[in-house]
């Protein structure tokens, strides 16, 4: 997987992450890549933007299937 050979690489992560939330629309696969990206680098502003809206604004605001 691309994910496992460029662990290390801050753009392919936010890559991967934009291709599950606009491709895709998996916000929460998303997510994860966006998050290991920070982890890596916590100065990324768009990215840390992007990723409080995601949460905010639509995780948040999910239901769980079995209510």
């Amino acid at each position: 997987e691309i994910a496992q050979v460029h662990a290390g690489d801050i753009e392919v992560l936010n890559k991967l992450g934009f291709l599950y939330l606009s491709n895709l629309l998996r916000v929460k696969r998303a997510l994860e890549y966006f998050d290991a990206s920070l982890r890596l680098k916590h100065d990324q502003p768009e990215i840390i933007y992007l990723v409080g809206r995601l949460k905010t604004q639509y995780l948040e605001k999910l239901k769980p299937v079995w209510e």
